[in-house]
């Protein structure tokens, strides 16, 4: 395995784990809004969820999104047909 010139495994090492200490701990001043009225609980946003984020029941009809698996990539809100996914400011 090659490695960028000046850069260690340990180091690598060390950058995941503060990377991983940062986005457990990170609080956005964001977060993922649905207009629920105009969902059409199709489950494309909870398919194209990189971190399993979304949860779509159609027999219940809600729509759920997990905040701390969230990593706000977007890929939902672009992915929405009705376009009733938006990032809003908390």
């Amino acid at each position: 395995m090659r490695y960028r010139r000046g850069s260690s495994i340990s180091g690598m090492i060390g950058k995941m784990i503060i990377s991983e200490v940062l986005n457990s701990t990170y609080k956005s001043k964001w977060r993922i809004g649905n207009d629920i009225n105009r969902c059409t609980l199709c489950g494309r946003c909870e398919i194209i969820c990189r971190r399993n984020a979304l949860h779509v029941d159609r027999t219940t009809k809600t729509w759920t999104l997990n905040n701390r698996r969230c990593i706000h990539c977007l890929d939902c809100v672009m992915a929405c047909p009705t376009k009733c996914l938006s990032q809003v400011r908390l």
